[in-house]
């Protein structure tokens, strides 16, 4: 076998993993989605916990469900640690600092909880201000 066959033939086998595993993310992600629009707050968070940890495609989205049924779930700390997971990778995104406000509060940190809220109603008042300059 040639070097250029050999390389060609690895290359085969490594797209047909990575599409696989891409395959698998997604489906992941599909019950996931399903499990939280059925109010299935465990599934949801094990399914999200699922996709993340693939570190297929990080998505602030992703995160921030899994923090609402971490929330659900009363494990409020590591809903805190996702909502800030999900401000580190979208800070502009008010979500993750209106889920850090309930996690703040659920923990009885009431002053860092109203901190959070007024950054993300300022983001969001920012958002809306640029939509209706548009």
């Amino acid at each position: 076998m040639s070097y250029i066959s050999n390389w060609y033939w690895n290359l085969q086998i490594s797209l047909q993993s990575w599409t696989g595993q891409l395959s698998e993310s997604i489906s992941v992600k599909r019950n996931a989605d399903k499990a939280f629009e059925s109010k299935d707050f465990v599934t949801a968070r094990e399914c999200y916990s699922r996709f993340i940890d693939t570190g297929a495609l990080v998505s602030p989205t992703m995160i921030a469900r899994r923090c609402f049924a971490n929330m659900v779930a009363d494990k409020l700390q590591e809903a805190l640690e996702d909502a800030k997971k999900a401000e580190d990778i979208a800070p502009g995104w008010p979500i993750g600092h209106y889920l850090q406000a309930m996690a703040f509060l659920g923990l009885g940190r009431e002053a860092e909880s109203r901190e959070a809220l007024k950054k993300a109603t300022a983001l969001e008042a920012e958002r809306n201000s640029r939509a209706r300059d548009v």
